[in-house]
């Protein structure tokens, strides 16, 4: 079975306001970590009621979900198995719509959809560039077969480990 990302997870683009001024003037080293386009762990945290260039709250997410890089590193993905966060303008949120209904290993899908989505990112002058719309209308599979999902999410969660090693 195949299905979209749009039709499995809610989209959520990050804060348009959360620029990297807001983010040093607002630093807080036990705050929430702030994702963005790269694929390296944050470097900053902020408080959860912290405020973006326009004066408006930031939003909060909470775990499980994934982060999908739009600029600058895009299509990286990351996932996030529990816990709050924030995300920038370079990053996207995944949370499943209706995770009782539709259960799924996040490992699982990240693994599938990363490679296919840093190919569909634009590469002009050394930044790449996701759309939504590609990031919306990707596709990727829903396996019924658990000891697949299980292998799969166990080398994704190993490749994740010795990523933030090397970054």
């Amino acid at each position: 079975i195949t299905e979209k990302i749009q039709d499995y997870f809610s989209i959520k683009k990050g804060d348009q306001g959360l620029t990297e001024e807001i983010i040093y003037n607002q630093q807080n080293n036990t705050g929430l970590p702030v994702y963005g386009g790269g694929e390296a762990l944050p470097r900053f945290r902020i408080d959860s009621g912290a405020i973006t260039k326009k004066s408006s709250s930031i939003t909060v997410h909470n775990g499980p979900a994934i982060i999908v890089a739009m600029d600058g590193s895009s299509g990286a993905v990351r996932v996030i198995p529990s816990g709050s966060f924030v995300c920038n303008h370079h990053a996207s949120v995944l949370t499943l719509t209706n995770p009782k209904k539709k259960k799924i290993d996040l490992y699982f899908v990240a693994q599938q959809i990363e490679g296919g989505l840093r190919n569909l990112a634009s590469n002009k002058e050394g930044s790449a560039t996701l759309t939504m719309d590609f990031l919306k209308d990707f596709i990727f599979e829903v396996s019924s077969n658990p000891a697949d999902i299980k292998e799969i999410s166990k080398r994704r969660k190993a490749l994740s480990s010795v990523r933030d090693r090397l970054f």
